[in-house]
């Protein structure tokens, strides 16, 4: 029996409030910005050329890439989400 994957009991008190709040670090993505998984059922293509149309597109110019704090199980990870470019803001001449 394989234990890969399963979250480890935490019978600590002090890890246990650790691991509590780096998951209350989780963040929202932007609006617009999605996963892999979601553009892939978007489009109906799988894993594999959806990665190459993402790698396209932010090659491109069409999409960017932010990494947002995701909980993941057992920790908080950066993952990757993708969504159309965003305008620059302007900066005028300053006086």
């Amino acid at each position: 029996m394989s234990t890969q994957g399963k979250r480890p009991p935490l019978t600590d008190a002090t890890l246990r409030a650790i691991v509590g709040a780096l998951q209350n670090q989780a963040e929202q993505p932007p609006p617009g910005f999605h996963a892999w998984q979601t553009w892939a059922k978007r489009w109906g293509v799988k894993r594999t050329s959806c990665m190459r149309y993402l790698e396209a597109g932010v090659k491109s110019g069409v999409l960017e890439t932010v990494k947002i704090r995701r909980d993941v199980g057992a920790y908080v990870r950066r993952v990757p989400f993708w969504g159309l470019t965003r305008k620059k803001t302007r900066h005028g001449r300053k006086a």
